[in-house]
């Protein structure tokens, strides 16, 4: 129904290649390479010379995996999954070295067979389960499936290819209409993650939450499940405004993919840069308004969306910045006072440069340093900026503090 990320060691840029667990991942770090017959990112200083080391992007194989289920075959009392990989791009002879060695398809859940390459570019096996194991507990069962070589895991770009979700009925297997859940899968620390989460309206009965954390040996029995910016379907998508003052008071509007769809029996709450942000509320099918308080640490992050239930806890942190600015000081007449200092590095007025929060008008200019000062009001002078877009802006006069902090704050 719907469209389908760690780190203390000595080399550049505090970059360690380890972290990186998939070919696209590695080969982006200018000192990494990675290791085809070890499925592994590693320092191009530390690797012998390889015919199946990989060092740019481009050269990566590309793997596009391909599940079909029979519900039909034999006695009807079982459900055949053929499990299809296809490596495309293999610059550097990977598939011939997997035609000399054993490969197997591997799950979890206690199944091991042994596999064949097809086509001189196809790795392909089958799984059997039966249909009396499932109930009315358990109308869906999730494996995590992987091809080993050598006890080596081959890893996919894409790690919801990991796993097959199996249903009880056919119709929920091939039929996108009968489901209305969203999905997430993502690399981190060594492990796979998968994450789905399906409404109340999803006719298939899956579980409404379930999320596995795997490698080639291990399942996690992890109940807060952390997604920063993997997923289309899982995303916090939009953050407006991205700054306000530091006192709070600022209404911010945060637009979450599948908002409805995670919230179901859950409740949910907001930090904005670390800070908590007031009364939550829907206000759309996938809008959230909330409001800041006032700032108690940092001043600077993340928008932070957790929905919580007793079974399990999802967090979705924006790759949106949030932050906060100082409010400026007001005497009794309302008006602004006092100076600030910016460096520049031209000595033309007209020249645009960048400073947060506020309009600012230049009143004296050194070879170093150019003066500004806050407007006291919003009326516009000849020569008035938005410094942070860098565009002139039209006359507004501000009656009230908050209509100065509107047309002023960015």
């Amino acid at each position: 129904m719907f469209p389908t990320y760690s780190t203390l060691e000595a080399e550049p840029n505090k970059t360690r290649c380890s972290d990186s667990m998939t070919c696209t991942k590695c080969t982006i770090k200018p000192m990494c390479v990675w290791s085809l017959i070890q499925q592994a990112c590693k320092n191009k200083n530390n690797v012998n010379s390889s015919s199946l080391i990989v060092s740019e992007i481009e050269k990566c194989p590309k793997f596009s995996v391909i599940k079909k289920y029979d519900y039909n075959s034999g006695n009807n009392s079982k459900i055949y999954v053929e499990y299809t990989v296809e490596i495309t791009n293999d610059f550097v002879g990977f598939i011939n070295h997997l035609k000399k060695i054993k490969t197997y398809c591997v799950s979890l859940k206690g199944d091991e067979e042994l596999s064949s390459i097809i086509d001189n570019k196809k790795i392909t096996c089958e799984f059997i389960k039966k249909k009396s194991k499932f109930n009315v507990d358990e109308p869906t069962v999730t494996h995590f499936v992987f091809i080993k070589f050598n006890d080596i895991m081959l890893r996919f770009d894409n790690v919801t290819d990991h796993y097959i979700t199996l249903y009880k009925h056919e119709e929920c297997t091939n039929n996108e209409k009968y489901k209305n859940c969203a999905t997430c899968g993502w690399n981190r620390n060594g492990y796979s993650n998968y994450l789905k989460l399906c409404s109340s309206e999803d006719t298939c009965k899956d579980h409404r939450n379930v999320y596995m954390e795997n490698n080639a040996t291990t399942e996690l029995d992890e109940k807060v499940a952390y997604v920063t910016n993997d997923c289309a379907e899982i995303n916090v998508t939009s953050v407006d405004p991205l700054s306000g003052p530091q006192t709070g008071g600022t209404t911010v509007t945060i637009i979450v993919r599948n908002h409805r769809t995670f919230l179901g029996n859950r409740t949910f709450k907001v930090t904005v840069a670390g800070t908590i942000c007031a009364e939550p509320k829907t206000s759309r099918l996938e809008t959230i308004t909330c409001t800041t308080s006032q700032v108690v640490g940092t001043v600077s992050g993340p928008v932070l969306v957790e929905y919580s239930s007793i079974e399990s806890v999802l967090k979705i942190e924006s790759s949106q910045i949030f932050r906060f600015f100082s409010n400026p000081v007001l005497d009794v007449d309302r008006q602004l006072g006092g100076t600030t200092s910016i460096e520049r590095t031209s000595s033309h007025p007209d020249d645009p440069f960048s400073i947060p929060g506020w309009f600012l008008a230049i009143i004296a200019i050194s070879t170093a340093l150019v003066f500004v000062f806050v407007l006291a009001s919003c009326l516009r002078v000849k020569h008035r900026y938005n410094l942070m877009e860098n565009i002139r802006t039209p006359p507004v006069i501000c009656t009230q503090y908050q209509d100065l902090i509107k047309h002023t704050a960015l």
